[in-house]
């Protein structure tokens, strides 16, 4: 795995201006002749991503283009951190809370949470230390007679738990393929400008 270059890890790289996210649920429908539908997932669920970037001197585009086909060449992937993602709203030392091993769906447990300090919102990036699936926090219960909480995630977890993960709430890292395995086109203008230079992405999902 690699880390995208972004001005927070090198200051020659240039910063995306913006970030989109789309979620990709791949299902078949299926219209039945009373009405209903019925919906059939057809594998799993996966997060794409746009990174558009201001104009680029041609430093800039030989850095980050040169990135990327370093990744295609090695068949490696990207590592993305999406900065508008990063709010530290919890704090403390997540290796000090468990997670139960068997879990599966869309709900997570988590014991020891009286060792972290603060809470998540609703949409904040949340994966766990063991595999690289990043999810959504839709809900967050808390309590503190069994100094747990439980998590609802989409999408559901993409493995069973073995006990030996820990959650992740901060430096979410989005692992990514070039979406097609193409690089993006090279169209300097007569300025020697690259502009609309854009990133396509979608998540390699290992557990």
């Amino acid at each position: 795995m690699s880390r995208l270059p972004d001005p927070f890890t090198d200051t020659i790289a240039p910063g995306f201006v913006g970030a989109r996210l789309t979620d990709n649920s791949p299902t078949i429908y299926d219209e039945m002749p009373n009405g209903r539908v019925l919906r059939v997932k057809s594998s799993a669920q996966f997060w794409s991503l746009e990174l558009p970037y201001p104009e680029l001197f041609y430093e800039e585009y030989a850095y980050l283009s040169s990135f990327l086909a370093e990744v295609q060449r090695t068949g490696g992937t990207i590592d993305v951190l999406l900065p508008h993602y990063e709010n530290f709203r919890i704090n403390g030392d997540t290796s000090l809370c468990s997670i139960p091993s068997g879990q599966k769906g869309s709900t997570l447990l988590i014991n020891g949470i009286s060792n972290l300090t603060g809470r998540p919102n609703i949409g904040d990036l949340f994966k766990l230390s063991e595999g690289t699936k990043v999810y959504k926090i839709t809900g967050y219960v808390v309590d503190t007679l069994t100094d747990t909480a439980t998590l609802s995630l989409y999408p559901d977890l993409a493995h069973t738990t073995t006990g030996s993960e820990k959650p992740v709430f901060n430096g979410v890292l989005l692992t990514m393929v070039l979406q097609d395995d193409n690089l993006p086109t090279e169209d300097p203008d007569v300025d020697g400008l690259y502009r609309g230079f854009q990133i396509n992405l979608r998540e390699q999902i290992n557990g």
